[in-house]
């Protein structure tokens, strides 16, 4: 019971189950596989995609492989210049067909 607003009230306490989420860390060598499909010039779209493979499922790096692809992976993307300057950064997570698709705007490289 508790006091509220001068009269007793009923206090009802529910009991709930919370599930923990199992954490695990996974040690794989994986093969990180890049592609750009088109050339790429000065003031145009840079498109790119990343897959991530199991190396021991993709042993020859093929792009085009249809299984061995790690699922839901965290990527981080650094394009830097011909000085090693960052160019462009960005990051993402492999999507629903197990790749990253980026485009980018290429200008000022000079």
């Amino acid at each position: 019971m508790i006091f509220i607003e001068s009269e007793f009230v009923d206090l009802d306490f529910e009991e709930k189950i919370i599930q923990e989420e199992e954490i695990v860390e996974k040690n794989q060598d994986i093969s990180i596989i890049v592609q750009y499909t088109q050339r790429i010039y000065e003031d145009n779209f840079a498109r790119i995609d990343i897959k991530i493979y199991d190396k021991e499922q993709n042993k020859f790096n093929e792009f085009y492989q249809n299984y061995g692809l790690v699922p839901n992976t965290n990527i981080k993307v650094l394009v830097i210049d011909n000085k090693n300057q960052e160019y462009y950064s960005t990051d993402g997570i492999t999507n629903g067909m197990d790749y990253l698709k980026l485009n980018f705007l290429f200008q000022n490289i000079r």
